[in-house]
């Protein structure tokens, strides 16, 4: 014996000889408690050895909780599916975030809690259980929240805006934050500042609290002040679907107020404030420059803005023209264009007037001093856009068993369409595959593909290649994105349209099953409560086994022509408190068989016939009388079907056999997750008694063929 390692040799011994052997220390003084054996490994000399297992430790391997500093809610956990959904706020990077996980008791997990991962994609874990070799993969999944509050841009068309006028001008002007950065006014004489406006958002549990714009007025040859003038702005209106408008902020603010001749700097700020997941509460600051002087001889067009157009103006002020360019798409014969000139000067025809712009138009200009000067302003419509690039993005390869997923995504850019926030618009995806490693172009199998979100500029699809392929085999795949009518075009890995040398098919290796499954629809008269869902079994302290399962079953596959004969069985089988449980039977399983379902407590109930284990998926439906032997299933007050419980001892009978130790156990006040708790509340009780009595008065029994 050497440390917690020793080896005994067995010697020879007869047939069908029993040896015991213990195990004890004679170099531990005072041990003062009892050591188990977990594991007896004997070695017969000639192979390899065989190991036996000692029970006691758990068979658990749930994920109990998971955690991160970064989360807006808590994470969903899905025992029966092994996975967990997680959402962090928006604008959190899923590069590198540290999970806090605990595990059923006894259990590991790997990777540990607190390692840092990157979870852009779903990634997973591996609970090892207190056993050391129940293992359970579970899948994580973790994305950033919406928010659910915030400024309102309307695709860079419509707010936040500040409405303000200056000498020269014929109207107020209103402009957006980046419309009025970076411009120079010009001489003035006057500026006022007229009003501000924001359109904002709310849902679920956002809340849009307070709209504020600030401004601060400065010298070009003094300091910046630290701080804004403030103005809180009104909220006017609901706007419908969560949308709320906040316009006006009391008297007007005449900025030249007190300023003497020279060049100054306006910058303004635009603010909300609320609760909930935030999105956009700022923007800006922007800036803008002014002088107070005599006045003008400037004629200049110095902004000009279609709502249609695709960039800004092209001014040329030397040669007095403007050139803009719009969407495809758009009509020309009337557009109405935003203007803005030299501070002082005014336009003909004005801003804001609708303009048939087939032909170029001219507009004059007048200076603040009189002079004038003729611009021609030309709209093109932009050539129609069109996919400029397309991928095969991951993965290159994959190796999968039958029936399982195999993810593939692809990424499109078309310019002014996935740059886009969202889907874009006329953009449909497939993913497609064969069997020969050709031109994509001659395949015929093809998969529509979801859009998964925005990659920068580019939209990204996806589909699940293996829930597409039906037989074991090696095929390539590769994607398939077409815009509108237009032709497709065909994406390679991974950088670009495929062309079967720099950018080519992906492989996909399909093994055939190791495991068929055998799903099963059960409910127990015990553990019933309402609406096809059960109870879970209690012990002492509470549920026996994790959350969503209610009790554990026996399935066994019983001889078509001799059903005495079981061929298989499987014990300790989850039963989920939906009625729902799954079997994985082996791979070369393929006859007719009975299926039984046996359960602690209830009546042992078999199939109405034999069932074909020919396909890869079997389902055995036990929630129906023509689905069951003898039509033995008990119909609830809500019209579902339940499995008759009350058999205690197991004999296929509920009869006084059943009574006596119920009754035993009634009288000892007897709690804890025993066969006696007919009704698994986890005592015995009158509750128990009932069902077993209700059994046994009409005569309820097991049924087999």
């Amino acid at each position: 014996m050497t440390g917690s390692s020793g080896t005994a040799t067995i010697p020879g011994q007869g047939a069908g000889a029993v040896v015991k052997y213990y195990a004890f220390s004679s170099t531990i003084g005072s041990i003062t408690n009892n050591f188990d054996l977990f594991t007896i490994k004997l070695n017969n000399n000639t192979g390899n050895f065989y190991s036996y297992i000692v029970s006691g430790l758990s068979t658990q391997a749930e994920i109990l909780s998971f955690t991160m500093a970064e989360q807006v809610a808590p994470a969903v956990i899905n025992p029966l599916a092994a996975t967990i959904t997680l959402e962090v706020n928006p604008t959190t990077p899923l590069t590198a975030l540290s999970p806090v996980i605990s595990v059923s008791a006894g259990a590991t997990i790997n990777p540990a809690s607190g390692v840092i991962r990157d979870f852009t994609n779903p990634v997973s874990y591996t609970v090892t259980a207190e056993d050391g070799t129940t293992t359970k993969e579970w899948t994580v999944t973790v994305t950033n929240a919406v928010p659910n509050y915030g400024l309102l841009d309307d695709d860079g068309v419509n707010l936040p805006t500040i409405t303000y006028w200056y000498t020269g001008q014929g109207s107020d002007i209103t402009q957006k934050g980046t419309e009025f950065n970076t411009t120079d006014l010009g001489p003035l004489s006057s500026l006022f500042i007229r009003g501000s406006a924001f359109k904002t958002y709310k849902n679920g549990t956002g809340d849009v609290a307070g709209a504020q714009f600030r401004y601060k007025v400065w010298s070009t040859t003094g300091t910046e002040p630290d701080t804004y003038t403030t103005r809180n702005v009104n909220w006017t209106s609901n706007d419908g679907g969560g949308n709320q408008t906040w316009a006006g902020f009391g008297d007007q603010i005449v900025i030249t107020d007190g300023l003497v001749a020279g060049t100054y700097n306006l910058k303004i700020f635009f603010t909300i404030s609320g609760t909930g997941i935030a999105g956009d509460t700022e923007d800006g600051p922007f800036s803008a420059t002014f002088q107070v002087q005599e006045f003008s001889t400037e004629a200049e067009i110095l902004d000009f803005t279609l709502t249609e157009q695709t960039g800004p103006a092209v001014i040329n002020t030397g040669d007095a023209t403007v050139t803009v360019e719009v969407t495809n798409g758009t009509s020309l014969t009337s557009l109405i264009p935003a203007i803005s000139v030299s501070a002082g000067a005014t336009i003909d025809p004005l801003s804001g007037v609708e303009q048939d712009f087939t032909t170029p138009v001219i507009y004059t200009v007048t200076s603040e001093s009189g002079s004038t000067k003729s611009w021609t302003v030309t709209v093109n419509e932009e050539a129609p856009p069109s996919i400029t690039w397309a991928n095969l993005q991951w993965p290159a390869d994959g190796n999968i068993t039958l029936n399982q997923s195999f993810n593939v995504y692809a990424q499109v850019y078309a310019e002014s369409i996935t740059n886009i926030a969202g889907q874009g618009a006329g953009i449909q995806a497939w993913i497609g595959y064969s069997t020969d490693n050709t031109d994509p172009g001659t395949w015929t199998n093809w998969i529509a593909a979801s859009f998964q979100g925005d990659n920068g500029n580019n939209d990204e699809y996806l589909a699940d290649l293996g829930a597409a392929i039906g037989t074991a085999g090696i095929y390539y795949y590769a994607s398939r994105f077409q815009l509108d009518e237009q032709a497709f075009v065909y994406g390679g890995f991974q950088g670009g349209f495929w062309d079967g040398v720099n950018f080519v098919s992906g492989t996909l290796t399909v093994n055939p099953p190791l495991s068929k499954t055998l799903t099963l629809n059960v409910l127990l008269e015990g553990l019933y409560n309402s609406n096809g869902q059960m109870n879970q079994a209690n012990g002492d302290s509470g549920p026996q086994f994790g959350p969503g399962i209610a009790d554990e079953i026996t399935v066994e596959l019983h001889n078509e022509n001799d059903y005495s004969i079981t061929e298989l069985s499987f014990n300790g089988v989850a039963l989920g408190t939906d009625g729902s449980a799954t079997v994985s039977v082996p791979a070369n399983t393929s006859g007719n068989y009975y299926v039984t379902i046996r359960h602690r407590n209830s009546i042992a109930t078999t199939s109405v016939s034999a069932i074909s284990f020919s396909n890869q998926s079997i389902l055995c439906d036990f929630s129906q009388p023509a689905n069951v032997y003898g039509s033995n299933l008990l119909q609830t007050t809500d019209g579902w079907y339940v499995i008759f419980g009350g058999d205690v001892n197991q004999d296929g009978v509920i009869d006084t056999g059943d009574v006596t130790p119920l009754d035993n156990d009634q009288f000892n006040y007897l709690t804890g997750y025993v066969d006696t708790d007919a009704n698994g509340d986890g005592s015995v009780d009158t509750g128990d008694i009932t069902i077993v009595d209700n059994n046994q008065f009409n005569y309820i029994a097991s049924l087999t063929p």
